[in-house]
Order: structure tokens, then sequence, then C-alpha cells
């Protein structure tokens, strides 16, 4: 029997996150997070915070906030590592595809920082990408 993840409702944190991206961003992917029915808060009266969802809705809230901010984004960085340390199903290369067809000339251990993936994961994004 099949175990289906989006059912699962997964946390991810985000330390020193206006720090880092500043107030008026965040209340921005807040909003945007609201919208996909995921939760982007504070962590009690600390500066860390953490977005919470179902893997489809945090998946579908990554893709939208790829069109919006750059592929280094310390978000969209920090949620495509979450999301793919943490996929058994084989679905968690989306990031690191989006950005070999956005920008081909990024060097392995460039994607490899930005994603999270090995080496291994990065050579068959690539082969793919190229075959495709």
């Amino acid at each position: 029997m099949k175990e289906v993840m989006s059912d699962e409702q997964l946390i991810i944190p985000f330390p020193s996150l206006v720090q880092k991206i500043g107030s008026e961003r965040v209340r921005e992917i807040r909003s945007i997070a609201a919208k996909h029915n995921c939760i982007l808060k504070r962590v009690r009266r600390s500066r860390n915070w953490q977005l919470s969802g179902e893997r489809c809705h945090l998946l579908a809230l990554l893709k939208v906030l790829g069109g919006l901010y750059q592929t280094e984004d310390f978000v969209l960085v920090k949620l495509h590592q979450y999301l793919n340390c943490n996929d058994k199903t084989g679905q968690g290369s989306l990031l690191l595809h989006e950005m070999i067809r956005s920008d081909p000339s990024l060097t392995a251990a460039e994607l490899m920082e930005k994603t999270g993936c090995t080496l291994v994961e990065v050579r068959l994004a690539r082969t793919e990408y190229e075959d495709f």
C-alpha cells in the first residue's frame, strides 16, 4: 500500500527570516502563502519563522514564488531544499529543472549549492535538459 504524501502537514523552519529578506517581503510572502493554503508565521516571540502546509500546496507555492523572485532567493532555496530532502516520490528536483531551463550556464557547483541536490541529481537533470 502506497503512502499519500500530499495529505501530510509539513513545517519548514525559516530562521531569522525578517533579517534576511525584510519585513515587507515577509508580509508579501505571507499573503501569497495564505492564498495557497499555507501558513507563514512567527515562532512564539523569537526571530524565527515557519511555513506550514500540505506538500501539494507547498509545491504550488514554490512554483508561484519562483515566478516572482530570483532562483537564488533565500525563501525559494530553503523551501526547495526542504521539499527535496523530504521527498520520497521522486518529484523533488522541480526547482533544479527550472533553474537549468532558466540559466543553462550555471555550473554544477552553483546548482548544488542553491538547491541542496547532489552532484548525481544535477548531472541527471542536465542530461534530461540536453535530451529534451
